[in-house]
């Protein structure tokens, strides 16, 4: 089971209806915390109605798992989906965004680990340079929690076309995707550093929309591709009985991707992400296994 930890989703989207499990809502959010960013639609009480108003979450859960009408079919297959609304509405630069509080996302995050998620992606961040002096790296907790049970975290790695730590990508054990375009080359926006593991698709990315579909770009879209094949391997070690730990699930995905466009490629990780050859590098790992232990 994928967690997808955003704004929610449009349930009743065609390309979603029956194929997403149904969430919650830990948003609880005031008007001191945001600043002056007007809030729309539901941004407080936490409960059971994950629907999505801002479409970001639709998008990515598209990219997970579209039916296929009028989109491709969603990258992790047949691996269930259950979305956690984490960040409410509002309005800046005339449109809706995404915002939310570290306590409501973590409050999301822990929720989705207690019901046994084994990939939680996440969306969402916040740039080292946004901290103040001595504040903690936000989400730290909670990825430890996650790390502790096995939980195999994907987070985008920014939109600032720096260099700069974001976090939660930037926590250890955490898996950094940064964005390629269409030719294969790094995003002029996407955020770099040592963290980025490696990248997936991540502009004019057609998915599942508010209203309808709508083509998107940015790492958080690139992220979901990411958590997609994390969920094909570890469903196809299942089926195959075979334990897949965090770490040699991503020992395996940064293994067999495949090259940038360009030579010398810094801050973007080693390569694209390529759900076959990392598939097929885990049924040769899990076959060598086997005939180890008959021998």
């Amino acid at each position: 089971i994928v967690g997808l930890a955003d704004t929610g989703v449009a349930f009743d989207h065609a390309e979603l209806a029956d194929r997403v499990r149904r969430g919650f809502d830990t948003v609880d959010l005031s008007a001191s915390l945001v600043g002056d960013m007007p809030l729309v639609g539901d941004n407080s009480g936490r409960d059971e109605d994950a629907d999505d108003e801002v479409g970001h979450g639709t998008a990515c859960a598209g990219i997970l798992r579209a039916d296929g009408r009028h989109l491709p079919p969603g990258g992790a297959g047949r691996c269930a989906l259950t979305p956690a609304r984490v960040l409410g509405a509002g309005i800046a630069g005339g449109k809706r965004v995404g915002v939310g509080a570290l306590s409501d996302i973590d409050a999301g995050m822990k929720r989705l680990i207690d019901l046994g998620m084994r990939v939680i992606n996440m969306s969402f961040g916040t740039a080292e340079s946004e901290l103040r002096p001595g504040d903690p790296p936000p989400h730290e907790e909670v990825v430890r929690y996650a790390h502790a049970r096995g939980v195999v975290l994907v987070a985008a790695s920014g939109n600032s076309g720096r260099e700069e730590r974001y976090f939660p990508a930037a926590a250890d054990g955490v898996i950094a995707v940064g964005a390629v375009d269409e030719e294969g080359g790094p995003c002029r926006f996407s955020t770099r550093g040592e963290h980025v593991a490696l990248c997936a698709p991540g502009r004019n990315i057609w998915t599942s929309g508010m209203a309808g579909y709508q083509r998107v770009s940015g790492t958080s879209f690139a992220a979901p591709f990411v958590s997609a094949v994390c969920a094909l391997l570890l469903a196809r070690a299942e089926r195959r009985a075979w334990p897949l730990p965090p770490d040699l699930l991503a020992e395996i995905l940064v293994g067999t991707v495949r090259p940038f466009a360009q030579a010398q490629v810094a801050g973007c990780g080693v390569g694209i992400v390529d759900a076959l050859a990392a598939l097929r590098e885990l049924d040769a790992r899990i076959d060598a296994s086997l005939s180890g232990s008959e021998s």
